[in-house]
């Protein structure tokens, strides 16, 4: 509920409905988000003068992230990352934060680990990558346990750009297809927590700015940005009990529920009414913990769901429940820009 108050209050465009509204309540929150500034500000100088350690490892570290609050498709991402770099003979690690998670210290992730103590998403690559994986929130010490245990010769983040303690080789930015990113850095401080999305200032830079910043490091910039180089198709779908994979045709001028816990599902739906599927939208909250309740409707429609979503109901039984493939699609020179820089942090 909280997620989708912010959401219209960052989001809304001028035109729409209470946009100037939205705006006097972003503007009323610019005392606390002065106070956000200040300490995110220290924490950073911190680290510049070495009050604060970062820990660099010889283990090339890659940072797939985003500058706002809320899902950009990092994970997937992560998952199409680590596949496309193991097929070019790479050893990869990959670390996740295991968000919401109970586990406190570095956990080994397989596909039989239980989403509540490694996090959903752990699980998930698990399934979808032949990645090692460790999940913790602590980045540091499951980045230690990676190169120790595993010997990987790249290891991938999932989130963590802001974990200044972690030093990095290369960060790549993804952003909400939705998000005008020229339009956010025209207004400036309004946009940083809680009055907007930005998580820091420093993430706002426009990639042309970032990149002249970057000159003095030997001319090599170590950020790269994937905004508008990735989309994503919904090709098929495959049954929860019966494995029966069906093409998302075959639910053509069909009625199905949507059940969600990640952050956004406006691309899903999307895609979905594309194919003249009328949507019965059931949304919770990033990384929702789902019961089982949730599923139990009155009717015979098809019941769909995110692979994401999938790894936490395992003791779910509903013939009823099918399962989203989804597709990343890459831009071939985001693909070259990425192989380049790979090569250069090798």
């Amino acid at each position: 509920m909280i997620e989708k108050i912010f959401n219209k209050i960052w989001y809304t465009q001028k035109g729409e409905d209470y946009f100037f509204f939205y705006v006097l309540i972003r503007l009323s929150m610019l005392p606390i988000t002065f106070i956000y500034y200040m300490i995110i500000s220290l924490r950073r100088r911190a680290y510049e003068f070495n009050l604060l350690k970062t820990y660099n490892f010889k283990t090339p570290i890659i940072i797939v992230g985003n500058h706002t609050v809320g899902g950009s498709g990092k994970t997937p991402f992560c998952i199409w990352l680590a596949n496309h770099l193991s097929a070019k003979g790479f050893k990869i690690g990959i670390v996740s934060s295991g968000y919401k998670s109970s586990s406190k210290i570095p956990q080994l992730v397989n596909d039989k680990s239980h989403p509540d103590i490694v996090g959903d998403e752990a699980v998930l690559m698990s399934k979808l990558t032949k990645a090692n994986i460790v999940s913790c929130g602590n980045r540091v010490e499951a980045t230690k346990v990676l190169i120790n245990k595993f010997h990987n010769n790249i290891i991938i983040h999932d989130d963590g750009l802001q974990h200044l303690a972690l030093g990095r080789k290369l960060e790549i930015i993804l952003s909400k297809n939705n998000f005008n990113l020229d339009s956010y850095n025209a207004i400036g401080f309004i946009n940083l927590l809680p009055s907007g999305p930005y998580r820091d200032l420093e993430y706002q830079l426009s990639p042309a700015f970032y990149q002249q910043r970057k000159k003095k490091e030997n001319g090599f910039n170590n950020r790269i940005y994937a905004h508008g180089c990735i989309s994503t198709i919904n090709k098929n779908l495959r049954n929860s009990i019966t494995n029966t994979v069906e093409n998302i045709e075959a639910f053509k001028n069909k009625t199905v529920h949507l059940v969600s816990g990640i952050a956004s599902v406006s691309e899903i739906c999307a895609s979905l009414k594309q194919n003249n599927i009328n949507v019965i939208i059931h949304k919770y909250n990033d990384h929702y913990k789902f019961n089982g309740s949730e599923f139990d409707f009155n009717d015979s429609f098809p019941i769909f769901v995110t692979a994401k979503d999938h790894v936490k109901l395992y003791n779910l039984k509903n013939e009823k429940v099918w399962v989203i493939n989804q597709e990343l699609i890459i831009n071939k020179d985001f693909i070259k820009k990425i192989d380049k820089k790979v090569d250069l942090i090798i």
